[in-house]
């Protein structure tokens, strides 16, 4: 087997493009980018909520629309919530982002 050495820059480029492609095919992501969520490993859009607490936004491209699912999940070894397409999908995501920034009572 022949090994490729690729520079950081080439790499750099190469992933860009992967992401991209990804962002093409559920163009949902860009939404999430602008409610501050920001590539995290893999397919996974991340943001911070608190200091303790990073949400995963984790996208599923379906064949029954051009729209990706949406999964939600905060902590390893949690259920993931199916927060659906992109129709109300952004509103449960910041309902579950409020309640997580709320101040609770002593």
């Amino acid at each position: 087997m022949k090994k490729i050495k690729l520079t950081e820059d080439e790499l750099t480029k190469i992933i860009s493009k992967v992401i991209k492609e990804q962002d093409e095919k559920c163009p949902g992501m860009r939404t999430w980018k602008s409610y501050g969520y920001k590539q995290g490993m893999g397919r996974s859009l991340q943001k911070a909520i608190t200091p303790a607490i990073t949400f995963y936004i984790t996208p599923e491209p379906t064949t029954a629309s051009r729209y990706c699912n949406y999964t939600l999940f905060w902590q390893d070894g949690m259920d993931p919530i199916d927060l659906g397409q992109a129709d109300f999908c952004f509103k449960i995501a910041k309902a579950y982002e409020d309640a997580f920034k709320m101040k609770r009572a002593k």
